[in-house]
């Protein structure tokens, strides 16, 4: 992105991650450097992890917002305990995004599954002041708007709007 603060991004994208925080996924961090370098605002939710405490950092250039998990789900239940702590943080996590920053794109990237109960809600005016967002399946429609985007957004994420 521009180091010009006048200048507006492409696009806001917000990116969800429940199992290791960033930038240690390298596979998430690439991804979300990508995007930035291509003139999006990046914003990341993940977990905290050991040498990753900090609940918001912005680090080159990318906002990185963490969450506690209680314990290191280990075993079927500590698996059902530690799901809805992170999709509940996760969904907090992103209504502050997308109020304070706004989200045009959500990007989920591991299991659970789940995750796309957080980005669900954003479908109705009350979740976003500004556009609203889901995350879709890979053959969804991509608008012009971010049609220039890195492949893995084009591919796993699409603007309702």
């Amino acid at each position: 992105m521009s180091n010009d603060p006048n200048s507006k991004p492409l696009g806001r994208v917000l990116i969800l991650v429940e199992n290791l925080p960033v930038p240690f996924d390298r596979r998430v961090w690439m991804e979300a450097s990508s995007l930035h370098a291509a003139g999006y605002e990046v914003n990341v939710i993940c977990p905290k992890g050991k040498g990753y405490d900090k609940g918001f950092e912005r680090i080159d250039g990318i906002y990185v917002y963490r969450y506690s998990l209680p314990i290191e789900a280990s075993g079927f239940a500590g698996y059902l305990f530690e799901y809805p702590v992170a999709l509940i943080s996760s969904f907090v996590l992103t209504l502050r995004v997308a109020f304070a920053r706004g989200i045009d794109v959500i990007h989920a990237c591991n299991p659970p599954d789940l995750l796309f109960l957080v980005a669900a809600p954003s479908n109705s005016s009350a979740a976003a002041s500004s556009s609203t967002t889901t995350i879709s399946a890979p053959n969804c429609s991509i608008p012009n708007t971010i049609s220039h985007a890195p492949s893995c957004v084009r591919s796993w994420c699409c603007l309702n709007g």
